[in-house]
């Protein structure tokens, strides 16, 4: 995958091998603490999308209800218009 896509996030490492840095690939890390653990729970979970293709792999979270509703609209990938 292109790595000057953009995305939201900080950018942890920029080796993506998993032969190198113990297998920690280039994961990006999102400060959005409503994205995951308490702050997830707390607004009553989310929706997280995978989209797995010959580019890479690419997961979009849908953490507002706004965005969850919309996503109820559209089910499959093409048309859901991930965040790189």
């Amino acid at each position: 995958m292109d790595p000057s896509r953009i995305f939201t996030g900080s950018l942890l490492a920029t080796e993506c091998d998993a032969t190198v840095n113990y297998n920690a690939g280039c994961g990006i890390l999102d400060t959005d603490g409503r994205s995951y653990g308490a702050g997830l729970n707390d607004q009553g979970g989310g929706v997280f999308a995978t989209l797995w293709d010959g580019e890479g792999i690419r997961i979009c979270a849908f953490i507002s209800l706004l965005e969850v509703a919309i996503l109820s609209l559209h089910t499959h990938a093409q048309h859901i218009g991930y965040r790189h």
